[in-house]
């Protein structure tokens, strides 16, 4: 029903082509994870076989993603997931998807842009929490920051997804040419003897299957490339580009990412909360840390940019099947883009930003993003 609806009411602009959603595929999976989560994987999980965890979860999430690239070019509408699960198991199932869309999509996107705030604070010589007002302590934090650049985004949203397309694509280049820099720069101070053994026997084989578990979550945010199928100018060409093209691009960064950091500490002293910062200045390189935050912050960026964008297109599409309210449904005769949803979004994730420490609920999304992954490939069968 919902693929056959969207004719009903006005359509949205199809703007965008192959390049802007590989870009957009990148800046949604390339978050500030790149940047924290390799660390913890090794020094936790795998050690330096981390980089066979990588690689693991670049095969699964790919598997999972050629499923929503077969959905997505058989269906060429709003709405990924949701739209998927209507059509083969129905409106009950497809309406529980599209909850736990929501519950991803805003609480990460919350989670995010209190990130931001960290990171901001922190490029700017103050401690991670110094830009925000404790009022009980873990759970009531005011970040004004965070509010803020929700806010931005959300107009930014709302204006036009070709400003959008661009804004993102400009901002996902920044935090690339970072993670460039990390890689050029910290494999010259690579030591083999860092890497050995390369499969500790404390890990083994199921060392390497817990990181690969861990580190699939750094994957998470190709699926938004699905939601921009009705604002795709060819899309059965295009999407599976944009989807598979961001997902591999992304799988190798993050493989030579972990090999490098690997290579430059031993795993057992790497900084679990900032290990390439860390690893630079205890190399006397303080001036590339501080380029690895601002890749961070470039890198945070775009990750809100594809929660907040991935989120209205799905309550849009719930709207057109009669499960949300009308108002959900309407697209800006202006700008040609469902403005009513994403005011929604952008208010919803900036009261969550601005007022809640979410890291327990953050944890949660695992488990909505898990099923509806587990959805769609039952869904394709």
């Amino acid at each position: 029903e919902g693929a056959t609806s969207s004719s009903s009411e006005s359509s949205l602009k199809r703007e965008l082509g192959s390049l802007d959603l590989i870009f957009f595929g990148i800046g949604g999976v390339v978050g500030a994870g790149v940047f924290v989560l390799t660390g913890a994987a090794a020094q936790v999980h795998a050690g330096p076989a981390v980089v066979i965890s990588y690689l693991l979860a670049t095969i699964t999430s790919l598997i999972t993603a050629t499923a929503y690239t077969e959905f997505a070019i058989q269906i060429p509408v709003t709405g990924s997931a949701y739209n998927y699960i209507a059509l083969t198991f129905g409106e009950y199932i497809a309406f529980i998807t599209g909850c736990n869309l929501a519950l991803e999509l805003t609480i990460a996107g919350a989670a995010v842009a209190r990130g931001f705030t960290s990171y901001f604070s922190t490029l700017i010589g103050q401690s991670p929490n110094a830009l925000r007002f404790v009022v009980y302590e873990s759970l009531i934090e005011i970040d004004v920051v965070a509010f803020l650049l929700v806010g931005v985004l959300t107009v930014l949203l709302v204006v036009g997804m070709k400003e959008t397309a661009k804004f993102n694509i400009a901002v996902t280049s920044a935090a690339l040419l970072s993670v460039a820099f990390v890689l050029i720069t910290g494999s010259t101070s690579v030591d083999e003897e860092n890497s050995k053994p390369f499969v500790h026997p404390e890990f083994g084989f199921r060392g390497i299957l817990s990181g690969a578990s861990m580190v699939f979550f750094a994957f998470v945010g190709f699926d938004t490339v699905a939601t921009l199928a009705e604002e795709t100018k060819k899309a059965r060409r295009d999407l599976p580009i944009g989807i598979l093209g961001s997902l591999t691009i992304c799988g190798c960064l993050y493989c030579f990412m972990a090999l490098v950091i690997t290579g430059m500490v031993h795993y057992t002293e790497i900084n679990v909360d900032a290990p390439f910062a860390v690893a630079f200045d205890n190399n006397h390189e303080h001036w590339a840390s501080v380029v690895v935050s601002v890749g961070a912050v470039f890198a945070i960026t775009t990750s809100l940019l594809s929660s907040l964008m991935g989120q209205p297109r799905v309550y849009m599409t719930m709207s057109r099947d009669g499960l949300l309210p009308e108002w959900f449904a309407q697209v800006s005769p202006r700008f040609g883009t469902p403005a009513n949803a994403s005011i929604f979004t952008g208010v919803t994730t900036g009261l969550l930003a601005l007022v809640v420490d979410i890291d327990i609920l953050a944890q949660l999304v695992s488990i909505g993003t898990l099923s509806i992954f587990l959805s769609v490939n039952m869904g394709l069968l």
